[in-house]
């Protein structure tokens, strides 16, 4: 139960964040698909399709992330993942009118606390 909790956590962090990028960054759409492993890792996959095409991209999540990647229908994407006890997402791309869509992957440690319901 607690690992449930912790993984609906984990994605409500990345959701709230995302939401906000919505409307500041014109998206189309958006998926978030989270997982958690038994070490109390949460994979974490964000594909967003843009409304235009776009060469920046930039997402604060209030947490650390690790295992960071990202790429494109358009090619390569070159993106930096700053830490500063949080995570600052910058990318730099070259989408086009027929390929807007950014894909990133990433993983996010969640601490495990004994608690009871």
């Amino acid at each position: 139960m607690k690992q449930v909790l912790s993984a609906l956590f984990s994605f409500a962090l990345v959701f709230s964040a995302l939401s906000g990028a919505v409307f500041a960054q014109g998206l189309n759409s958006y998926s978030i698909d989270a997982g958690l492993t038994r070490q109390g890792v949460a994979n974490v996959k964000l594909v967003m399709t843009f409304v235009e095409p776009t060469d920046k991209f930039e997402l604060l999540l209030p947490s650390r992330i690790t295992n960071f990647n990202a790429s494109s229908t358009a090619g390569p994407v070159k993106c930096n993942n700053r830490l500063d006890g949080v995570s600052v997402i910058s990318c730099d791309m070259d989408l086009t009118e027929d390929r807007k869509t950014l894909e990133i992957t990433f993983w996010r440690a969640i601490i495990l606390e004994p608690f009871s319901l």
